[in-house]
């Protein structure tokens, strides 16, 4: 009886850790799907990151943004595959350092089951995409004017080696900023999930990189007054922004690592809840901040940064923030967007499409600094933080996040300005000028030539001030050539001699030919002009292939375009040509000038090398007669010989814009 009694504890026993061993098996299971599921969402927001980036370049670099997109994952993958990984997971505490048994990372299961083994493999994928995440927000800091081959150096050495040295700062157990370390400086930084370690990291790196490449040609105008270039198609930006509100589900709530505990589901929920609350609030202030201090308008853009800039503030702190304290933190976070974007383009003077550094910069480092001041008391034991925020009494939290900060800029902005600044020295970094002018989908992507607009309205403008910069550099049927229009000088240069690319207002021409307010003739490097006495005495004849002005009313608000034949498919007059006064003065100022006086903006649509003439006659003020054009050659250089017949002699300023040599 006694033995009997025996065996059926010993099976009791035995069935009990059977069972226990199979609820670790589901706990394993479970915690290995979520880290997967997020880690998908997380990945997907490479498709929001593509649209959001696509829809804010113009239409002539789209297919070069898709590509750089599709390559900074693939370069990524294998540098993070390579070493990155190892560096941000593996050693002792110590600053900089990789274990040589994990170089490739390979986990090999030690039985057939490997549960552990699963879940190892599972938070290696995830933490990759957060290494993504950091390497793709560069590409839209330099848009538009970067090689490609720039571009995979930069994503190659950010998933290999930037990145995951602050990931192991900051999320390696023994890492000296490591909330978990307890030797940590300071304690450790509160970074949740990435508003410094992954967000403020592309941040900084879009900054050093932005500024290192320098500004899209058009983008500051001659007294280094920023000019507009809108993106071509609202439409993919916001769903762009939406793609990465939803991929930030991912991102926040699987920074738990964990759901099969009651516990870190809880946890993972409320970090659901403060990121909706952050990201609408962000949203809403940074819309009506822009309408009420900025542009006085509803931009698009403003409400699509100022959603990401909530989501980006609320990163580092979403699990131990109140929701209350969410919609606070993202408000300031879409005023933080604001701000620094006004400070990178009207101070710093750095071109920044997408406002990489505003959105993940500015406000991954508010996001830091918010996430120790709004710490709650009732939330950080669950993370294993030793005390609150300094709103609850308690500064550690609010230096160590001082420290740290300063920590990842100076490691990111050194390392990054080195490699940007090598590339620009080997000239690897910027792509030439005739292929930003023309553009790179055309150029390096065997794209489609830029096609011409059905009409100015298109633009923005009146059919008298048509400007358009996308240019045909040659090799294509059905190529055209479109016109620049100059952008309007408010406050005229004093008298002397003019630099490159200087704009002289029609007021310093000669006031027998020209009205006091016409606009503004530009002069290239090899047509400089003297302004003496109110007279230009030198050419005033320029070729602007691509540039995009800012669009200004025309002289002579009478004149109308009209169909000159099937060669010129539209013309019409522009403020590009000081408009005489008369029309007799018209007439004598055309003689005057030559050929190109008053010339007017015009398409040409042809077929390429065909050559000929095209037709019709250009109606100018007081109904002078230019001759026909004819097309001599299909590269993107100047218009040399049209342009060497422009003189000002009677102070009559002549321009011609174009991207191909024509010939009366």
């Amino acid at each position: 009886m006694a033995a009997n009694m025996s065996g059926l504890v010993l099976r009791v026993e035995l069935l009990e850790r059977r069972l226990s061993g199979g609820d670790q098996h589901i706990h394993g299971a479970s915690d290995t799907f979520w880290l997967l599921f997020c880690g998908a969402l997380v990945n997907f927001m490479q498709v929001g990151f593509a649209m959001l980036e696509t829809g804010s370049v113009r239409r002539k670099n789209s297919m070069n943004i898709l590509i750089k997109n599709l390559l900074d994952v693939c370069s990524g993958a294998l540098a993070w595959f390579a070493f990155g990984s190892s560096i941000a997971r593996d050693g002792e505490g110590a600053v900089f350092g990789m274990h040589t048994r994990s170089l490739f990372n390979v986990v090999e299961a030690e039985d057939g089951e490997g549960d552990a083994d699963g879940y190892l493999l599972a938070s290696w994928s995830f933490q990759f995409v957060f290494a993504a995440t950091a390497t793709t927000i560069v590409s839209g800091a330099m848009a538009e004017r970067t090689q490609i081959l720039a571009f995979l150096c930069s994503s190659f050495l950010s998933s290999g080696l930037i990145y995951p040295v602050v990931a192991r700062w900051v999320w390696c157990p023994k890492g000296w900023l490591a909330i978990t370390n307890p030797d940590a400086t300071l304690g450790g930084v509160l970074d949740f999930a990435g508003s410094g370690v992954v967000h403020l990291t592309g941040g900084v790196m879009s900054l050093c990189g932005a500024a290192i490449v320098g500004p899209r040609r058009g983008r500051f105008d001659a007294y280094r007054r920023p000019v507009s270039m809108p993106g071509h198609n609202a439409a993919l930006q916001v769903l762009g922004t939406f793609f990465l509100w939803i991929g930030w589900y991912g991102f926040n709530p699987g920074s738990t690592l964990r759901i099969s505990t009651p516990h870190m589901s809880r946890v993972a929920a409320r970090t659901v809840l403060t990121t909706t609350l952050s990201a609408v609030a962000g949203g809403l202030t940074s819309c009506i901040g822009n309408k009420l201090l900025l542009s006085k308008t509803w931009r698009v853009m403003a409400v699509c940064n100022g959603i990401l800039a909530g989501l980006v503030s609320i990163t580092a702190g979403c699990s131990v923030i109140l929701p209350p304290h969410a919609l606070i933190v993202g408000s300031v976070g879409g005023m933080v967007y604001l701000g620094v974007s006004h400070l990178t383009l009207y101070v710093l003077k750095v071109d920044d499409p997408l406002d990489a550094f505003a959105v993940h910069g500015g406000c991954g480092l508010w996001g830091l600094i918010a996430a120790a001041l709004f710490a709650n008391p009732m939330y950080v034991g669950s993370i294993g933080l030793p005390s609150p925020g300094a709103f609850y009494g308690d500064a550690t939290l609010l230096a160590a996040a001082v420290v740290g900060s300063l920590a990842i800029v100076a490691w990111v902005s050194t390392s990054t300005s080195l490699l940007f600044l090598l590339l620009q020295r080997l000239g690897l970094l910027r792509v030439d000028v005739q292929s930003e002018l023309v553009g790179l989908d055309c150029i390096e992507h065997d794209g489609p030539p830029p096609s011409p607009p059905r009409s100015p309205h298109r633009l923005g403008l009146t059919p008298l001030a048509l400007s358009e910069e996308r240019v045909h550099a040659g090799g294509h049927a059905g190529g055209w050539r479109a016109a620049g229009q100059l952008a309007a000088v408010e406050e005229p240069p004093p008298p002397g001699r003019y630099p490159t690319s200087t704009s002289i207002p029609g007021r310093y021409t000669s006031s027998s030919t020209s009205p006091a307010n016409a606009s503004p003739a530009r002069l290239n490097g090899r047509h400089r002009g003297t302004v003496s006495s109110h007279r230009v005495v030198d050419k005033a004849a320029s070729v602007h292939g691509g540039e995009s002005w800012r669009p200004h009313p025309a002289n002579g608000g009478g004149i109308q375009p009209r169909s000159l034949g099937s060669g010129l498919r539209r013309v019409s007059s522009t403020g590009a040509v000081h408009m005489p006064v008369s029309p007799g003065a018209a007439a004598r100022a055309a003689a005057a000038a030559g050929p190109c006086g008053g010339y007017a903006l015009m398409e040409e649509q042809g077929t390429q090398g065909r050559g000929g003439r095209n037709g019709g006659s250009i109606s100018q003020a007081g109904g002078v007669q230019l001759p026909m054009l004819r097309r001599v050659g299909s590269g993107s250089g100047a218009l040399s010989a049209l342009a060497a017949r422009c003189r000002a002699t009677i102070g009559h300023a002549a321009t011609v814009h174009g991207a191909s040599n024509f010939e009366v």
